[in-house]
């Protein structure tokens, strides 16, 4: 590329490929659907997971459902850090000492949907 041509690039707008990857196989594309969850409650970026997959040649509709998965479990995990938390307060009040949860997921839910409503459904208008 040209100089102009580098300066002009944007990775938000040229991360599609110009002809969609060949799909995985059933068992291939559930092992990059499970290893995307681990990504996500690691904390990598939604939008950086859901293009990957995409690319690699997992099916919109796996990635979506990795999405859904993913925020059904950041919610049940918020729900048990809640609760833990509210026990925690009343061991303390009753002189057992306060002991706080911290909320173990990493994602946020907001980025979760951005990716699905950016990424996932740009990848649909252009390949179906």
């Amino acid at each position: 590329c040209s100089d102009a041509c580098v300066q002009q690039f944007d990775p938000d707008t040229h991360w599609i490929p110009s002809m969609r990857p060949p799909p995985l196989d059933g068992m291939e594309e559930a092992r990059m659907a499970r290893l995307s969850g681990e990504r996500l409650r690691a904390g990598d970026q939604p939008r950086m997971v859901v293009r990957d997959l995409l690319v690699a040649g997992v099916g919109p509709l796996a990635v979506r459902k990795a999405l859904i998965n993913s925020a059904l479990s950041a919610d049940a995990t918020d729900k048990t850090v809640k609760t833990l938390n509210i026990l925690g307060w009343l061991s303390g009040l009753l002189g057992g000492g306060v002991q706080v949860a911290e909320r173990r997921s990493q994602q946020d839910q907001a980025k979760l949907r951005e990716a699905e409503a950016t990424d996932l459904d740009t990848w649909i208008k252009r390949f179906g």
